[in-house]
């Protein structure tokens, strides 16, 4: 019979009486399923579509969305509204904190990052943008996020000190 089928404990999508393959099905819900080589519904895998880009499927089969999923090797990716991993790009995870997603879609830890309005964000040890605090950086500067996270420069910090057009502390003393 075509459409879901489940044969033997797992589910299968039928068309022509047979299974089909190595493709994404959507149920009738709306929600998108991938079918592996077998033509077996996959669970809780990673799978690349045919436009080389990465997707989550979690236990119930159900393509995975707004979410950041880790893999096996413990790096963090988010997975949009479409599924598919999100890559350079900010993020916001349910805590409303804010991540950056590279190239590859995995999220950056201890580097800075420029947004589309060209300011600076620095993704901590966790993953998020620094709020409201100094960084002090491989180069022997230090640069102040405030409390959106951009980093300032030409100005005066909150606390009272003066940072360059880079963003870096000048070493001038507090001002007061």
């Amino acid at each position: 019979m075509d459409g879901w089928n489940l044969v033997g404990g797992l589910w299968y999508y039928y068309e022509n009486k047979k299974p089909v393959i190595n493709v994404w099905r959507k149920d009738s819900h709306g929600k998108w399923f991938y079918l592996g080589n077998t033509g077996a519904m996959l669970t809780n895998s990673w799978q690349k579509d045919t436009s080389e880009r990465w997707f989550y499927v979690g236990a119930d089969g159900q393509m995975v969305t707004n979410v950041w999923k880790q893999d096996s090797s413990s790096k963090w990716f988010y997975l949009g509204n479409d599924g598919a991993v999100a890559s350079n790009c900010f993020r916001q995870d349910s805590s409303l904190r804010w991540f950056y997603c590279n190239e590859l879609g995995e999220m950056v830890t201890k580097e800075w990052r420029r947004d589309s309005n060209n300011l600076w964000f620095y993704l901590g040890d966790d993953g998020a943008v620094a709020l409201s605090q100094w960084i002090h950086w491989t180069d022997g500067k230090q640069y102040y996020c405030g409390a959106n996270g951009a980093m300032y420069f030409s100005t005066v910090t909150p606390d009272g000190y003066t940072v360059d057009a880079s963003g870096a502390w000048d070493g001038s003393p507090q001002q007061t």
